[in-house]
């Protein structure tokens, strides 16, 4: 590959091919898996993210991510773990709650549909959640 004189989407995905190749490499020597991410850039500079993870390291799932915000800021929503699993309805549709996404200012709460996919909420939710939501039983 020649010198790049500016970033452009051309040389960028060439160079993230290279450097993945690179990161394979590295990973199997320290027995993690890499991969390049997102990739940002103008004309004079690019900013391009690196993954890494365990090869057999512990998996953590949306709904373990979730409920460990539940249990780290449910607090500030007058939320606790015991919420879990509660239902309510927007519209004719009913969701069950399912945990928080606090960095998320207007939609922090997750519910998940009868479809089995997360939906965001706002905290207008809440007063249904705390007051006419019933627990489901599994």
């Amino acid at each position: 590959m020649p010198n790049i004189e500016n970033f452009d989407k051309r040389n960028l995905e060439l160079l993230k091919q290279e450097m993945d190749l690179a990161m394979q490499k590295i990973g199997e020597r320290h027995g993690i898996k890499t991969s390049i991410g997102k990739v940002k850039y103008n004309t004079g500079n690019c900013t391009i993210q690196i993954h890494a993870a365990l090869i057999n390291g512990p998996t953590i799932t949306l709904k373990d991510t979730l409920e460990q915000e539940l249990r780290a800021s449910g607090y500030r929503y007058g939320l606790y773990g015991e919420d879990l699993g509660k239902t309510f309805l927007v519209g004719f549709n009913e969701y069950t709650f399912a945990g928080l996404k606090p960095k998320s200012r207007k939609t922090p709460i997750i519910g998940m549909g009868a479809d089995g996919k997360y939906y965001r909420f706002g905290v207008d939710i809440l007063l249904q959640l705390r007051k006419t939501s019933k627990v489901v039983t599994p």
